[in-house]
C-alpha cells in the first residue's frame, strides 16, 4: 500500500515545492500517457492538483452528472474516515466539467449536484505542454455534512486513490496511484485505496 504526506500550506500553494503522487500503476493504454497528483490543506480546504501528459486530448462534455471518464479525465476518491465510512470521487475533464458523488461502493454511489459546483470547488482547469490539469479545493464544510467532528488536521490518517482514465479517448486509458487488485480496473474499491497522511 502506499502513502502520501498531505503538507499543510498556509496562503497560495506553491506547487513546485509539494510532493508528487505518481499515476503510474497502468492497467490499460500506452506508455506515453502520464499523470501524477499532489495535495495541501490548511483548516479550511483541501487543496488539490490533478496533472496529466496527454497529447490527444479529448473534452466533450459540459453538463452535471455527465460521464467525464469517457473523456480525457482526472480522478480523486477520498475517504475522510480512512478504512470506515463513504468515500468520495471527484471526476473531471480537461475543461473543469465534474462528476461527483460518494458512497460505500459503486452499486451504492449517491451523485450530488451543486449548481455553484465551480465556485464551490474552486475549480480551474490548466494547460502545460503536451498536457492538461485541474486545480480544485474541497472545504471542510462539505465532510462535516457527514462527520460533523470532521476536520483538516495534523495526525489525520485517510483513505484514497488517484485515477487517470478515458474510456473513449483516441487511446483508451486507465492508471491508478495505489495499485488495484482485480480483474477489472474498477476504481470503486476503496479496499484498494492507498493511505492520505496529514502532516
Amino acid at each position: 500500500m502506499r502513502s502520501y504526506h498531505v503538507c499543510r500550506v498556509e496562503g497560495n500553494p506553491d506547487w513546485e515545492k509539494i510532493e508528487k503522487a505518481p499515476i503510474d500503476n497502468v492497467r490499460r493504454g500506452p506508455e506515453n500517457i502520464k499523470a501524477w497528483a499532489q495535495l495541501c490543506y490548511n483548516d479550511d480546504f483541501l487543496n488539490a492538483r490533478l496533472t496529466a501528459i496527454e497529447k490527444d486530448i479529448l473534452a466533450r462534455f459540459e453538463g452535471l452528472l455527465d460521464f467525464v471518464h469517457l473523456d480525457s479525465c482526472l480522478e480523486f476518491f477520498f475517504r475522510p474516515g480512512g478504512s470506515e465510512g463513504p468515500y468520495f470521487n471527484f471526476e473531471f475533464n480537461s475543461i473543469g466539467t465534474i462528476n461527483f458523488g460518494f458512497g460505500m461502493n459503486r452499486e451504492g454511489l449517491i451523485r450530488m449536484v451543486f449548481e455553484d459546483h465551480r465556485e464551490r470547488f474552486m475549480i480551474k482547469p490548466f494547460t502545460i505542454q503536451d498536457g492538461w490539469g485541474i486545480e480544485f479545493s474541497i472545504p471542510v464544510t462539505l465532510f462535516k455534512m457527514f462527520i460533523p467532528s470532521f476536520q483538516y488536521r495534523p495526525g489525520l490518517t485517510a483513505s484514497g486513490n488517484f485515477y487517470k482514465c478515458g474510456a473513449e479517448t483516441k487511446t483508451p486509458h486507465a492508471l491508478t496511484w495505489n495499485l488495484i487488485e482485480n480483474e477489472k480496473a474498477n476504481f470503486h474499491t476503496p479496499e484498494f485505496f492507498g493511505q492520505i497522511v496529514f502532516v
